[in-house]
């Protein structure tokens, strides 16, 4: 071990992968480490199991990269193994460990959706994502600022009228032509931009709607806006996919962010008849929000604990 141990002597302290390399300049193993110094010093230990003796032997040379996180450090290590497979790392060797955010741009009308498995020329992908919560709160988030469709293909491609999230105004409804290839493929790369990072021309194109909606005196249209504003600065300010610095979504924020533009969609209690009895009776959205409590409360199928449940959601702090 005493060779083992002028070869990691000078190993920092700080999170990082390390590669274990041997006499023929070929990376055998791979690791990573909260306190790499630490980890190396651990290998020195007369009670690793036998394929880690194996490797250590058979090292002639250690490198490491310094990452700034452990997530930056996981997620370095998975692309070192799928690079240069080595052969005592049995674990992370093809392309399903990670899941990503994908683009579909086979589609006219493409669908930003989760994924998770080998990745083909088609398409874009953003990611990895150490976290598949994140990244499916990460979609969740962007395609609210952007308006763009959720549905599956298959659903898509039936639709004869618009759905329920046109009527709540989470969709621009390409499935029936409400919205052009070229204006939606605007849509979508506000989506790519945002989860890349570049959002200047986003930003300040809220910005201007926020001033029409306050030149024609409707503030809660200009709040809605506002609010989105503030998630897109949350992501501009901390996410950063495939880039050096390699940022992960924070999901308790996300959370957070996603409740405060949320709709009726994501109020307890409300299922699917109740929203179209209340967009039948009101006729719109706006003016489900703008109703009193006694007026929600004479919709069909909305009992006054219901009522009071809706009036509040739009009525909180």
């Amino acid at each position: 071990m005493g060779n083992f141990l002028d070869l990691i002597r000078n190993s920092p302290q700080s999170f990082g992968v390390y590669r274990f390399i041997n006499e023929k300049s070929e990376v055998i193993y791979i690791g990573k480490a909260r306190d790499l110094n630490k980890r190396l010093i651990s290998y020195t230990k007369q009670n690793l199991a036998y394929k880690v003796q194996l490797a250590v032997s058979l090292t002639k040379e250690v490198k490491w990269e310094i990452c700034s996180s452990e997530a930056h450090a996981l997620i370095l290590e998975n692309e070192y193994i799928k690079k240069f497979k080595p052969r005592y790392n049995i674990l992370l060797k093809d392309d399903k460990t990670f899941p990503s955010i994908y683009v579909d741009e086979k589609h006219d009308f493409p669908l930003i959706k989760y994924f998770r498995g080998k990745q083909t020329p088609h398409g874009k992908y953003f990611g990895p994502f150490t976290n598949a919560k994140h990244a499916k709160l990460a979609i969740d988030l962007v395609k609210k600022i952007t308006i763009i469709r959720s549905c599956s293909n298959s659903v898509f491609a039936s639709r004869t009228r618009p759905c329920l999230e046109y009527q709540l105004n989470r969709c621009t409804a390409p499935c029936v032509g409400l919205v052009s290839k070229d204006e939606y493929s605007k849509q979508i790369n506000d989506a790519t931009d945002i989860l890349l990072g570049k959002s200047d021309v986003l930003h300040k194109k809220f910005e201007c709607q926020i001033q029409e909606a306050i030149d024609e005196s409707d503030f809660k249209k200009a709040d809605l806006i506002r609010i989105k504003i503030e998630a897109l600065r949350y992501v501009s300010n901390n996410i950063k996919i495939n880039l050096k610095n390699r940022k992960e979504f924070n999901g308790d924020i996300i959370k957070k962010t996603i409740k405060k533009i949320s709709s009726l969609d994501d109020m307890k209690k409300i299922g699917e008849n109740r929203k179209k009895a209340l967009l039948t009776h009101f006729g719109s959205f706006k003016a489900i929000k703008n109703a009193s409590l006694k007026d929600i409360s004479r919709t069909q199928g909305i009992g006054k604990i219901i009522a009071k449940t809706i009036f509040d959601f739009f009525h909180q702090n």
